[in-house]
């Protein structure tokens, strides 16, 4: 999958490499590939939250929000290194 073989080039700006990551995101909405929807798991951060018995709407709200967590975990994997630590 792209998405996952997606890195900043070393001449590439932030802000084109967002651009390019949002494009792959969209792709993955299309084609409703989905990150972070295991439902496992899901409950146990509802449940951490005191949610015992989400409605259908609260549930797709939190899992929208555990959605986009993965998506900038994935995006922050995925940056230069190099340009952006301290060392």
């Amino acid at each position: 999958m792209n998405l996952m073989n997606l890195v900043q080039e070393k001449v590439q700006d932030i802000q084109d490499f967002r651009d390019q990551n949002n494009a792959m995101k969209k792709v993955c909405n299309k084609m409703e590939l989905h990150f972070g929807r295991c439902k496992s798991d899901n409950k146990a951060v509802i449940a951490r939250k005191g949610m015992k018995d989400p409605t259908q709407e609260q549930l797709n709200k939190e899992l929208d929000i555990i959605k986009e967590e993965c998506h900038t975990i994935i995006f922050m994997y995925k940056v230069d290194k190099y340009k952006y630590s301290k060392e």
